[in-house]
């Protein structure tokens, strides 16, 4: 599973994760949709002139454990 922001992608969810999260869609009959969730970008740094530093993004879906 994909994860966008703004039309970017930035990263997927890992496969133990993808695979739980869509059995949980399937369960709902939700299966096939396109999904959307609340983000925090967290981490990292631009300073400019090509001084980046790696950010990280935290998502508020769902997960039964």
């Amino acid at each position: 599973m994909r994860v966008d922001i703004e039309g970017a992608t930035v990263g997927y969810l890992n496969r133990e994760h993808a695979k739980q999260y869509r059995q949980q869609l399937l369960q709902a009959g939700q299966a096939g949709i396109t999904a959307t969730c609340p983000a925090l970008i967290v981490g990292g740094w631009d300073r400019g002139r090509g001084n980046t530093g790696h950010f990280g993004v935290k998502l508020d879906i769902p997960m039964n454990d």
